[in-house]
């Protein structure tokens, strides 16, 4: 019997949280070129009163900017693909069906108008029962390989123009707590392209932020 939790069972708000929290995974996830290395963050953040949209649902699952700097916020939708241990023995990867529902919502980030919107696909690959007798950190079967970048390609998926695109595999190959001892791929397939964010917008990702001097300053201004 298997003493840890399958990463494949992690929810996708969990799966955020714990990439966020540690220092070496944080890094590598938002590391990216024109995201502030001093970026702060929040997460699932609710869209309530956000300018430029005309229902107040949803959220952004990582709202990131550089401290005091609300004007270059950068939004990320997060979607989930699953390899589970049954998917090695017949099985289908879960979540590709789910990349439509992120490539809505991120365009819809686009929309209102951050200053840099991504969606980030989460590859979990849980292949502890398959490596029983080697450890491999080899993660999905090539065949699935090849499924999900097919879906998960600037051409599979109808994003905004303006929409970056990460994919990320976190392979957890022996009995150890996710994201410990196991094998990660990150492929960026396009960074996102910056605009220009209005006042309104700015002032609203300031509040969520908490940024209490910029709030200071433009009452100032």
């Amino acid at each position: 019997m298997l003493a840890h939790v399958s990463i494949g069972e992690i929810h996708e708000d969990d799966l955020v949280r714990r990439l966020m929290k540690d220092r070496y995974w944080r890094s590598s996830v938002i590391g990216l070129n024109g995201i502030p290395h001093d970026a702060v963050d929040k997460q699932c953040v609710k869209l309530e009163g956000v300018p430029n949209k005309g229902r107040d649902k949803g959220d952004i699952d990582i709202l990131l900017c550089a401290p005091n700097r609300p004007d270059r916020a950068v939004a990320i939708q997060v979607k989930m693909v699953k390899v589970r241990a049954r998917a090695f023995s017949g099985g289908n990867p879960n979540g590709l069906g789910n990349l439509k529902e992120g490539v809505c919502q991120a365009n819809l980030l686009a929309g209102i108008g951050f200053a840099q919107v991504y969606l980030y696909v989460f590859i979990v690959v849980d292949s502890r029962e398959q490596n029983s007798e080697e450890a491999s950190y080899a993660g999905a079967p090539a065949e699935f390989k090849n499924l999900i970048e097919r879906c998960v390609s600037a051409t599979g998926l109808d994003l905004d123009p303006r929409v970056g695109l990460l994919q990320y595999e976190f392979v957890q190959p022996t009995d150890d707590p996710p994201l410990g001892a196991g094998g990660s791929v990150a492929t960026l397939v396009r960074l996102a392209q910056e605009g220009v964010q209005t006042g309104e917008l700015t002032e609203w990702v300031g509040r969520v932020m908490g940024f209490r001097f910029w709030a200071a300053r433009r009452h100032a201004e």
